[in-house]
């Protein structure tokens, strides 16, 4: 039998702990492990070979803090319940659980009461009255203790040795309170008010830093009998989102939008500075009071993270953890809008989403790498390690942080990207507009770029993974003024898999291979630069909402889609096929979103419909389904070459909780009914098959990875590939008898069952007849009744 397994190859982003002093991960006391609070697990880290040690499977999103000592990492959720995880423990997970009763949501722990177990510290405060904050003292199921209660709070603080507490007041003001004497006097600081602050710190011995909104920090010092004069450090001209002490007080450490750490060295007033980091700062973490590492939480955008773990003798990085960074075509979090949308309307179709939430993601065929476009960038992500291997420019841009007028300046979009079948080739298709800055007539044009990329290998035998990609072609413009929304890579049949066919919004096609063959293949001329030209081409039409292209298997046809009518092309001659030799019948009744070969079988894939036509016998095959997609559909259909099935993502809204679902529904065209579906508890971006692994790698809402594997077995024995042919001739014997009764009753060929695919435990109606169904029926020239007789059955 075979099965098909559903898993989660990732647990999303970093979780930023917004009122921690730590970002989103915390240091053992001897700096050799870092423990990473991802949103859905905790990941234990050896900082000297940058190994992941162990995953624990576990809900971290409320997690406000963490602590960690030699043996356990402590999560503390903000409603007072507590996880201890046994990270040297080999079995075991989460080794214990209680919970503290806070008067208040918990911001941050503060600390543990020395030689008392399960005692804490923290920083207490209601979302209803923000600007309140508490110290209180927690035990486990016993009453919290108010310490201290601070009114008009703006930020606070903790310094390195867990002894001080500084509050930043709404009056000017800091306050700070000494935890090793609880009954002495708070001690208030002034300070001049010129500009908002956006973060604080205060160090082991009472100077406390205030970064502003328009970059400069104030250095304020406390705990002194004679005043010394405040000091105002001047380099960031953006606001400073991080400021963090060295415990033994003589740096400050500071970050923001400028993508650059600055060390200030308080006592000479010099600078250093770490530049070009991925993004920008916003968090700076001292926990080890040896000050060895220092950690960085970088912002890649919304809700993506990137936790940064740096040498402090020799700055370099010990660590760097992220998740997978899609752009989606609109932010999945959004749902609310779509709400508000839908209950105005009163009646909506669960399938029929208001927005596009795809997005863009391939998989190398020979690293079995995922590659993510990020801007004007590409991600490479490692699946199998759950790690990010290298982030590539794709075009010149501003390796620092965009500042001021900086920020008006565009940068161009990575918006296709495909590899070769060998995976030694990349092609990518990237587009920009003309900034505002220079306030030129032209400022909404668009300018166009293809381009291909070699990998060249720069790794040792330990690793073959490493390397980068090399430009080795760019073609501006390369359909005139029209954007490429489309690449296919060439089969291995087609000139051995070395050429891609483009298509851009008018439906015009175009094929790029290298100088000859052998450029590519000679060893003589393999270290050269190697240039791709246009080969082939086939002229616009007019513009189209939709156009998608495919590729057959042997390298002989090339499918063309546009609106809703289909096109078949001589791959080798690059003519159409006259519809009188040649005709893919009508299969849709609305805009085609993608087509995709499986085997001999041409998958469509269109706003409302999914069907497939039979390219050897010119029928159209029994499996059909009503479905609702938006513009970006080809993003969540994949298809498995080998098994020759395909995978399709049909998300859905759900309505309690309010929120995007998807199903995974696994279709071979000869069947009649779906191989296998899966629900999801989130919405699915995107669909890819990973030859390396045979298995679809699918992108979800929340940036996680998951695999959708087939378990070949019987009984846990694995199954013949007799009996597989046994079962795939009885499927093709009883598709046939079902085909045929059909026919008997209905000689119409083209004709086929759609059923809708059940979603939520309801089924999803199909769309009604619109102007889209009859329109590829006025494409030929005929006779009038011989149209009226088609458009009858159309409808009919």
């Amino acid at each position: 039998m075979t099965q098909w397994k559903l898993a989660m190859a990732s647990a999303g982003g970093p979780h930023e702990m917004p009122y921690s002093q730590r970002g989103a991960s915390v240091i053992s006391p001897d700096a050799r492990y870092s423990a990473v609070v991802m949103e859905r697990s905790l990941r234990i880290y050896f900082l000297q070979t940058r190994q992941c040690i162990k995953t624990i499977d576990f809900d971290c999103r409320q997690v406000c803090d963490a602590l960690m000592d030699s043996q356990h990492v402590y999560l503390f959720l903000d409603h007072g319940k507590v996880a201890v995880i046994d990270w040297k423990d080999r079995v075991r997970q989460v080794v214990r659980r209680f919970e503290l009763k806070p008067p208040s949501p918990i911001l941050n722990i503060i600390g543990a009461v020395p030689d008392a177990e399960d005692i804490y510290y923290a920083v207490c405060g209601s979302n209803k009255n923000a600007t309140t904050r508490t110290v209180v003292k927690l035990a486990p199921e016993a009453k919290a203790e108010t310490v201290w209660t601070e009114e008009g709070v703006l930020l606070h603080a903790v310094s390195t040795d867990r002894t001080k507490v500084a509050f930043l007041t709404n009056n000017h003001e800091v306050v700070i309170y000494h935890m090793d004497a609880p009954q002495a006097t708070p001690e208030h600081l002034k300070f001049p008010y010129k500009s908002p602050i956006t973060s604080m710190a205060i160090s082991n011995d009472q100077v406390v830093a205030l970064g502003s909104e328009s970059g400069p920090i104030q250095v304020v010092y406390g705990g002194l009998e004679t005043p010394v004069p405040q000091k105002l450090l001047k380099w960031h001209v953006e606001a400073v989102s991080a400021v963090a002490f060295t415990p033994d007080g003589r740096y400050l450490l500071s970050g923001g939008k400028e993508k650059v750490l600055v060390f200030w060295h308080l006592d000479s007033d010099k600078t250093q500075f770490l530049p070009r980091l991925n993004g920008a700062i916003d968090a700076i973490g001292i926990d080890d009071p040896n000050n060895v590492v220092y950690q960085l939480l970088l912002d890649h955008g919304p809700h993506h993270a990137e936790v940064v773990v740096i040498s402090a003798v020799d700055l370099v990085s010990r660590l760097a953890v992220t998740s997978i960074r899609p752009q989606f075509h609109s932010d999945p979090s959004n749902v609310a809008k779509a709400r508000k949308k839908l209950a105005k309307r009163g009646e909506y179709r669960p399938t029929k989403l208001l927005h596009d939430y795809s997005t863009q993601t391939e998989i190398n065929p020979k690293s079995g790498h995922v590659f993510v476009p990020t801007g004007s960038s590409f991600q490479t992500f490692d699946l199998v390690r759950q790690e990010q291997v290298a982030v590539q420019n794709a075009t010149s841009v501003i390796s620092t942080g965009k500042v001021r007028s900086e920020q008006d300046l565009v940068e161009p979009e990575i918006t296709q990207l495909k590899f070769t079948v060998d995976g030694e080739w990349m092609c990518t298709f990237d587009q920009v507009e003309t900034s505002d800055v220079d306030q030129l007539l032209s400022k909404h044009d668009k300018q166009y770029a293809l381009k291909f990329w070699k990998f060249v290998d720069t790794s040792s035998s330990k690793d073959p993974s490493l390397g980068h990609w090399e430009l080795t072609t760019k073609i501006m413009a390369p359909h005139g003024a029209n954007p490429v929304v489309a690449i296919v890579a060439a089969p291995k049949a087609y000139q051995n898999g070395q050429a891609f066919l483009t298509a851009d919004n008018k439906g015009g096609l175009r094929v790029w291979r290298p100088r000859s063959p052998v450029d590519v293949t000679s060893n003589a001329l393999r270290g050269q630069q190697t240039a791709w030209t246009m080969r082939k081409t086939h002229p616009s039409g007019a513009v189209a909402s939709a156009v998608s292209c495919a590729w057959s298997d042997d390298g002989s046809v090339i499918v063309r889609s546009v609106e809703s009518t289909v096109a078949t092309f001589n791959a080798h001659t690059f003519q159409e096929i006259p519809p009188s030799e040649f005709c893919v019948p009508s299969l849709t009744g609305s805009p085609i979103r993608a087509v995709q070969f499986v085997g001999t079988h041409l998958v469509v894939l269109s706003k409302t419909r999914v069907s497939s036509f039979n390219m050897v016998t010119g029928a159209v095959d029994s499996y059909g389904a009503a479905v609702d997609t938006t513009a970006g559909a080809a993003s969540i259909m994949a298809v498995d070459p080998e098994r020759q099935v395909v995978c399709l993502a049909v998300n859905y809204y759900n309505e309690s909780p309010f929120e995007v679902r998807s199903k995974l529904v696994v279709i071979d065209p000869s069947q009649t009914q779906p191989v296998a579906t899966h629900q999801l508890y989130s919405g699915v971006a995107a669909v890819r098959y990973d030859p390396t692994t045979h298995q679809f790698v699918f992108v979800d809402f929340e940036s996680r990875l998951g695999t959708l594997t087939v378990e070949d077995s019987d009984n846990g024995v694995r199954v013949s590939m007799a009996d597989a042919m046994k079962q795939k001739l009885l499927d093709a014997q009883i598709t046939a008898d079902i085909m045929s009764q059909r026919r008997a009753a209905d000689s119409r060929i083209g004709t086929s069952t759609v059923e809708a695919i059940e979603v939520g435990g309801e089924a999803a109606a199909p769309k009604p007849v619109d102007l889209n169904l009859i329109q590829p029926l006025f494409h030929s020239a005929v006779e009038l009744e011989t149209l009226f007789d088609r458009i009858v059955k159309v409808i009919r």
